[in-house]
């Protein structure tokens, strides 16, 4: 296995590294770079909107189901907002829950003006339309 030197893209804040076989081609994506100077640019702009007399932002994750993909992604989204010093509050809706409901707890959530954001978490269950108006059209947010 033959692998090239890495090289670092200071737009993005990626490193690359490329290893090959005689099988294999595979690029090694290294994001921290990145994703630390996001957290940071984060966390400023959140001190500038308090500084400025903004509301403290809250990111809001709905689920429509217990799913073990979505509850690692919330997870991992939780300690992300810890991070960066953003409210994070997970929402879960009733088991067996329909379109209307969902619609329901979206206005409800999109009336709440402490809300800054709303991500509804995938999969949806079969038994609700994923194409879902609301789901599309969440007021400005």
């Amino acid at each position: 296995m033959g692998n090239a030197p890495p090289c670092f893209d200071s737009r993005s804040g990626i490193s690359i590294t490329a290893h090959t076989s005689t099988n294999i081609d595979t690029l090694l994506l290294r994001g921290g770079d990145l994703a630390t100077t996001l957290r940071s640019q984060i966390r400023l702009a959140r001190m500038r909107l308090l500084r400025d007399g903004g509301r403290p932002p809250v990111l809001v994750t709905l689920a429509a189901e217990p799913n073990a993909s979505a509850e690692a992604y919330r997870t991992s989204i939780s300690r992300t907002m810890k991070r960066v010093e953003i409210e994070h509050r997970p929402v879960d809706l009733p088991a067996g829950c329909r379109d209307a409901d969902l619609e329901r707890a979206l206005q409800e959530l999109s009336n709440d003006p402490e809300v800054a954001g709303v991500l509804v978490l995938m999969p949806l269950p079969a038994r609700i339309d994923s194409g879902n108006r609301s789901l599309r059209n969440n007021s400005t947010r």
